[in-house]
């Protein structure tokens, strides 16, 4: 990967369809084999060689920092914001402007793997857009986003009202600092 690009982790989230297992927890600390959701996804980013990670919090901040801290044990350095409202993707990127250069975006309740990882940022630094997007294809999108592209770029995300195959959003961004201007105008939708 080209230069040192720092990760934004979006982790603020109630996870009401989890459950009765958010009762005391975010959905990003659920365990999976006696580690939280979040612990996978911050080992996946060292492994890919990204260390400078700001996780975003709102839902159980205090659990989140106690078991991360500063990041150190985890081979990480480690930074909090607090979302002060539960708004949707780019409301929660906007927390991220402080961040300068390029820097990657996944949500803290995803499993993803460091050959994703590495493979967006290749792509993203070969081809130097604004904003780049990890996306998957499946055989029904009703259940998430579908993502609708022209050609190679990404037009629109329809809000799990389509049916059938299509390719979807996986939770993993690339962007530039140029992503702050977009950000800002964007509507925000009824479903955030």
């Amino acid at each position: 990967m080209a230069g040192e690009v720092k990760a934004f982790v979006m982790a603020a989230g109630v996870g009401s369809r989890l459950f009765p297992f958010t009762i005391k927890r975010s959905k990003a600390m659920v365990p999976l084999l006696n580690k939280p959701l979040l612990q996978y996804g911050l080992e996946e980013l060292k492994i890919a060689g990204i260390k400078d990670v700001t996780i975003l919090v709102k839902a159980d901040k205090e659990g989140i920092m106690n078991y991360f801290g500063d990041g150190k044990k985890f081979g990480l350095r480690i930074r909090y914001i607090e979302q002060e409202e539960n708004l949707g993707t780019a409301d929660a990127v906007r927390y991220a402007k402080d961040l300068k250069g390029n820097f990657l975006v996944v949500s803290g309740d995803t499993l993803f793997f460091h050959e994703d990882i590495r493979g967006l940022m290749n792509m993203y630094f070969k081809t130097k857009p604004d904003a780049a997007m990890s996306v998957t294809e499946k055989e029904d999108v009703k259940a998430f986003g579908k993502v609708i592209f022209r050609g190679d770029k990404l037009t629109d995300i329809k809000e799990k009202t389509e049916e059938g195959k299509g390719f979807v959003n996986t939770g993993m961004y690339v962007f530039s600092e140029r992503i702050f201007d977009a950000v800002e105008n964007i509507k925000r939708r009824e479903n955030g």
